[in-house]
């Protein structure tokens, strides 16, 4: 059986349309997975601590005022110095926040 012109075209047709309705399943699978990504990094976003809040290590007073270590641990004159230094040693917390070390922030 011999197709006509007509009908040629029409299945031609048939084939684009084919094509187009599969491309356009496939980018409504990208959009929705799209979608889902975007919901990972919001939660994940939402569960990570805000920039301006630094993590802490510690508290220590000195005097009145009471200050976070805000890193682990530093070497001060060739000792480790850690939270657990600072608050046994008082004339060396003392002495860290009169010089005005920037790892001692007082606390609010």
């Amino acid at each position: 059986m011999e197709l006509t012109k007509e009908q040629e075209e029409i299945e031609a047709l048939k084939l684009q349309l084919k094509a187009a309705n599969e491309a356009k399943e496939a980018s409504a699978r990208q959009v929705l997975e799209a979608g889902e990504v975007v919901q990972d990094l919001k939660k994940q976003l939402a569960e990570k601590p805000a920039a301006d809040e630094e993590k802490t290590y510690g508290k220590v007073t000195v005097g009145k005022a009471t200050y976070d270590l805000v890193v682990p641990s530093f070497n001060y004159l060739g000792e480790i110095v850690t939270i657990d230094v600072l608050n046994q040693k008082s004339k060396l917390a003392e002495q860290l926040v009169k010089d005005g070390v920037s790892f001692l922030q007082k606390a609010e």
